[in-house]
């Protein structure tokens, strides 16, 4: 079992740096009527899935308590979840079902009764790779959804939902989680795994997943004795970066393909090096100037 499934929150206490998002996710489930459309926005291995997994699981447990919207995660409709054999708690990868047969074919499971829960829940991944016949077809259904039947919309890119269906949804966004945050909580896994893991190293492996906590703990999980964080998290050389931005401001354009073409030799994506430069460049305008 690899660390990122292994420490996947089961309650909205364990969740890390999101607590907007999951306070309004707390207040969402006391509130009365319920509201039917969530669009959870945020980075990958930000942790969308998994607070509408953990609200899914809070809307169909059968120990809820008055005041407390947490599931219990011991009664028989939140381990079945746990177990991935929930039968109204649906996952829907949109990236794979995005067409509008896929949507009919929710339309149809809508009309029928749940089978042990109050609520049927459907968590729509990658929401916005759904075409845009299927968007709108699933428009039609939350413009009036079934009855005890709720959506939680995952993307990564909002803006390629239309705005109709953005109107319609409760929105959680989830940010860029603090370094502090992910480096105290990456140290504490380390020791309870036995993983060596020094404060520098837990420093590298957050800037090279850009706060991704999932991202983070899949590259935790792979440290071994024979590779190592440098080995996991390469770096292109801050004179490279240096250099590059020298022979831009001299405008000398053989120099820059050189240095690029030697970067992607180094198995590095142009990309990276073109946000590596953009986060160089930032650090540089922070520095005061000399008065």
């Amino acid at each position: 079992m690899t660390l990122a499934i292994k420490y996947r929150p089961i309650n909205f206490a364990q969740i890390v740096g999101q607590s907007v998002a999951v306070n309004i996710a707390i207040a969402s489930l006391s509130q009365s009527p319920l509201h039917t459309t969530y669009l959870l926005v945020g980075a990958s291995g930000s942790g969308k899935t998994t607070l509408a997994r953990i609200m899914a699981r809070a809307l169909n447990c059968q120990e809820q308590n008055r005041g407390n919207v947490e599931p219990c995660n011991q009664c028989d409709s939140c381990i079945a979840h746990l177990h991935h054999r929930h039968l109204d708690i649906n996952e829907i990868d949109g990236a794979d079902r995005n067409g509008v047969d896929d949507v009919r074919e929710i339309i149809e499971q809508c009309q029928l009764n749940t089978v042990t829960s109050k609520y049927r829940v459907y968590i729509i991944d990658e929401a916005h790779q759904m075409s845009k016949a299927a968007q709108n077809a699933l428009l039609k259904l939350l413009e009036e959804p079934p009855r005890n039947t709720i959506f939680f919309l995952c993307t990564t890119e909002e803006n390629k939902l239309l705005e109709t269906i953005r109107s319609r949804a409760r929105i959680l966004r989830f940010t860029t989680v603090s370094p502090n945050l992910v480096i105290g909580y990456l140290s504490s896994i380390a020791r309870a795994e036995n993983i060596p893991l020094t404060e520098e190293e837990a420093h590298k492996i957050y800037d090279y997943n850009k706060g991704s906590i999932r991202k983070c703990l899949q590259t935790l999980g792979t440290i071994s004795p024979s590779v190592t964080v440098t080995d996991l998290c390469p770096q292109i050389a801050l004179e490279t970066i240096q250099q590059l931005f020298l022979a831009f401001e001299g405008k000398d354009f053989l120099t820059i393909n050189n240095i690029v073409r030697d970067v992607v030799e180094q198995g590095f994506y142009p990309t990276q090096q073109f946000t590596d430069s953009i986060e160089m460049a930032i650090e540089i305008m922070a520095i005061p100037a000399n008065n």
